[in-house]
């Protein structure tokens, strides 16, 4: 994140797709494919860092989880994680 902040210029976007591992939902990830990132790590790590001025957590669509999920399992037995995506402003 330090690099990202330290190349984009105030006003600039960043937008970043990013993998979600929610192990108290039974979700997993596999180790050979890196690391997902939770909902809160997402949340202290890129949403909440001070380049961005946001001061609350996000609203997250959460009703979207479960269904997205059972979609995912069926397209490779590995996927058991959902994506997540978000657009953030340097301030």
């Amino acid at each position: 994140m330090n690099e990202v902040v330290r190349v984009l210029k105030p006003g600039g976007l960043f937008a970043v797709s990013f993998d979600i591992c929610e192990p108290e939902r039974g979700m997993t990830f596999p180790e050979w494919n890196g690391r997902a990132l939770t909902i809160r790590e997402f949340e202290d790590v890129l949403w909440l860092h001070p380049a961005f001025g946001n001061t609350a957590r996000p609203l997250w669509n959460t009703a979207a989880i479960d269904p997205f999920l059972a979609w995912h399992r069926t397209t490779a037995p590995h996927h058991n994680y959902v994506t997540g995506a978000a657009v953030l402003n340097k301030t």
